[in-house]
């Protein structure tokens, strides 16, 4: 099922809005594992393949205009990661803990994660309407 080209990669958790609680593993863990291991470990699909799977390919199935590339006017979600290192990590503690190997996120252009840690009070992301 992993090597169908038209198989993207999604998760069905969300973060709560408040202190308390515990976000479910995939809600840190679901793109940094498939990249980590379905990619690196095992060598089902290319690092450039795995990327598509998780940007491009669910942005356009949805309509995401702009969403999932980088190109002028697109809306800059980035992350920028160490190929070698990434992989999900997660506890049951309640305290939200950055998959492994991400050094840097920037969401519509806003820089959130630096050097691997979360910047606080930083709130960029929008609601989007399919």
């Amino acid at each position: 099922m992993f090597l169908h080209p038209m198989m993207s990669i999604g998760a069905d958790s969300i973060l709560p809005a408040h202190k308390e609680g515990t976000p479910p593993p995939s809600a840190y863990g679901c793109f940094p594992g498939f990249i980590g291991h379905y990619s690196r470990e095992l060598g089902l699909l290319s690092l450039e393949e795995a990327i598509r799977r998780i940007t491009s390919l669910p942005a356009n199935r949805y309509k995401l205009k702009n969403r999932g590339i980088i190109k002028n006017q697109a809306y800059a979600d980035l992350v920028i990661f160490d190929p070698e290192k990434i992989h999900e990590h997660f506890t049951y503690d309640g305290k939200p803990d950055i998959a492994k190997g991400i050094d840097h996120v920037f969401i519509n252009g806003k820089h959130i994660v630096e050097n691997g840690n979360f910047k606080q009070g930083i709130l960029p992301g929008k609601v989007l309407r399919m």
